[in-house]
């Protein structure tokens, strides 16, 4: 490493056509950008998922690893989220991976519905964590959003009462 203030290394990871990391996190919801130049960049702008990740291991170490607390939905962002509190810079590869999210999944609404419940107690989690309050407005609209798609009130429903819980 030429340049010892990068501790993380990220490919530019696209899902359907489109990058979906890096991203920009702002006002609680993560926005996908339309391009993306490699090279070092500012980490406060950004926040990066898991898969292609690289980081050194001491500086992986310092801010705590991951937290175990997350299943798999957001623990990267809290990781990130961490990592910007030591470190400025990461850098993005001139390299691009394919991956498949799990909200764009079709077919069996049982499976899909499992896998929402994962997503919005992750989501929780980090509210929680991080006090980005807003983050489970948008996992509600993202319960909304399956309801309708699946003709399915459960999605709604549940993420209602799980809201509930944490508020009483």
């Amino acid at each position: 490493n030429l340049n010892s203030e990068i501790k993380l290394f990220c490919p530019v990871v696209k899902s359907s056509g489109k990058i979906i990391s890096p991203n920009i996190f702002l006002v609680g919801r993560f926005f996908i950008m339309p391009s993306v130049k490699p090279g070092k960049k500012k980490l406060k702008y950004y926040s990066v998922i898991n898969s292609g990740m690289t980081v050194e291991l001491n500086a992986f170490k310092s801010v705590g690893g991951y937290c175990e607390g997350f299943n798999l939905d957001f623990s990267d962002h809290y990781f990130i989220d961490e990592f910007k509190k030591k470190f400025l810079f990461f850098f993005i590869l001139n390299s691009i991976n394919l991956q498949q999210l799990s909200s764009v999944e079709k077919g069996n609404v049982e499976k899909i519905f499992d896998r929402f419940i994962i997503y919005f107690r992750s989501a929780i989690l980090f509210k929680q964590k991080t006090h980005h309050t807003l983050i489970v407005f948008w996992a509600l609209v993202r319960a909304v959003k399956l309801s309708v798609e699946h003709e399915n009130l459960s999605f709604i429903k549940t993420a209602f009462s799980m809201v509930k819980r944490i508020n009483t």
